[in-house]
């Protein structure tokens, strides 16, 4: 549904052909999703986030990332890259798309920083990202 409201979001001509290539994703994709892991909820809060910025709605995008950073530690790395991304398309897309997100980059670091705040386990929390980003070989 979230992938239909992407595609909605964005103007997307021939929805259909995409949905169809999302339905013919290798099952193991589908089969990780089926597990009972931070994963699934993962995509669909940075799905959620996506939908949010495509939108322009940045109090739903600073909740998005508040609750992402608090089902899935990844996202105190990939939120901020995600939102990045999107205000930097928005600085040198199209002349006539160009603007300052600056109300959705602020409204975001507001809900990352919450985010982080409320993790249950932030004491440890950069450590861990550290052991598990550069230890790991990543």
């Amino acid at each position: 549904m979230l992938v239909h409201l992407l595609l909605m979001a964005g103007r997307v001509p021939w929805r259909w052909m995409w949905l169809l290539a999302f339905l013919l994703l290798p099952t193991d994709f589908f089969l990780l999703h089926s597990y009972i892991r931070a994963i699934s909820p993962s995509l669909v809060l940075m799905l959620a986030l996506l939908l949010a910025l495509f939108q322009r709605r940045p109090v739903w995008a600073a909740i998005a990332v508040m609750l992402y950073n608090l089902l899935y530690l990844g996202a105190v790395i990939y939120s901020p890259v995600i939102v990045g991304a999107f205000v930097f398309a928005s600085l040198v897309g199209p002349k006539e798309d160009r603007r300052m997100e600056w109300k959705t980059a602020m409204f975001t670091l507001v809900g990352w920083c919450a985010g982080v705040l409320l993790y249950p386990y932030r004491e440890g929390m950069f450590e861990f990202l550290r052991l598990q980003v550069l230890g790991s070989g990543l």
